[in-house]
């Protein structure tokens, strides 16, 4: 007897693995096997966050939130629960090692069925104190910067068990599923930086001239936890030596870090080592280059603060 296995999407986005055999038919209905899987609905808090712009510790009261909603071919019948494991990704110094523990298991009767498509959906709540408990890591353990692994586990009623490990990459790397299982979370650190700050640029041109400009920047938060809008990273050398325009750029405030999130341009702009806000003033300094070689420091210092001496 000839065995074949099939492996398909049905038209209800359900994967299922079916075995047939030549003295059944096509298909042998009874040795259809079904699987199911967690469609992420939305990610309502994406991130843990610090105690604060200067204490790096992670928040107790963070929280990390996601609607997850199960889909089999029973719209849930096949149900049982999702269970959580977490682990610590240390990524500063001095780095912990951690394993990872199982945070607790979220019973099927916790999802309510869908109005709209039929199906279970419940959010899942992973907080910081959940995840030090399980971890057995204490609050100075953790810090911006730092991660925390959380991997959904999807158990069905006859005991079998689907997560990152044995689903297919069309389910957890698909956007039609929406099911990686398995997220990073970050503990993004706490920032305010937002506001009218005094600018100060000094820079070196393609032909080694020295230049200066003193301006008011407006900061502007952007999407991102801790980014903002800068209205030139150049800090006024592209429209006043070549009136070229201003190269709008997006950072990241990283801890007292500075960040270059994006700057599109016709050439490209880095943020240099050396980049820092003074946690105590609050003043900035942005080192900067270009794919020309030209470079400069920004100092922005926050409005009513005294700015720092050159010496």
């Amino acid at each position: 007897m000839k065995n074949f296995k099939f492996i398909f999407v049905l038209a209800g986005a359900l994967a299922m693995a079916i075995s047939c055999s030549d003295d059944k038919g096509f298909f042998d209905k009874d040795a259809i096997v079904y699987a199911a899987y967690l469609n992420v609905v939305k990610t309502i808090s994406p991130s843990y966050g610090t105690v604060s712009q200067t204490d790096f510790r992670v928040n107790t009261s963070s929280v990390y939130t996601v609607e997850l909603e199960e889909r089999d071919v029973q719209r849930g019948g096949l149900f049982q629960s999702v269970d959580i494991y977490v682990r610590h990704r240390d990524n500063t110094e001095p780095k912990l090692a951690s394993t990872e523990k199982l945070l607790k298991s979220v019973p099927s009767t916790d999802f309510q069925v869908d109005a709209e498509s039929g199906y279970p959906r419940g959010t899942i709540n992973v907080s910081v104190s959940e995840v030090l408990t399980a971890l057995g890591r204490a609050q100075g353990d953790l810090f911006g910067g730092d991660q925390i692994e959380v991997r959904f586990e999807l158990v069905l009623k006859d005991g079998r068990k689907f997560s990152k490990d044995n689903a297919s990459s069309v389910v957890t790397g698909g956007a039609f599923f929406n099911s990686p299982f398995f997220y990073r979370v970050p503990i993004v650190c706490a920032s305010e930086r937002a506001g009218v700050y005094d600018g100060v640029t000094d820079w070196v041109d393609y032909y080694g001239y020295e230049g200066t400009n003193d301006y008011v920047e407006d900061l502007t938060a952007a999407e991102g936890a801790g980014q903002y809008n800068l209205t030139d990273l150049s800090g006024g050398m592209e429209p006043i030596i070549w009136g070229n325009p201003d190269v709008n750029a997006v950072f990241q405030d990283l801890c007292g870090s500075i960040n270059l999130v994006s700057a599109p341009y016709s050439y490209p702009y880095y943020i240099r080592d050396g980049s820092f806000i003074d946690l105590e003033t609050g003043v900035m300094t942005i080192v900067w280059e270009n794919a020309y070689g030209e470079n400069g420091v920004t100092t922005l210092t926050p409005a009513g603060v005294a700015k720092p001496s050159k010496d």
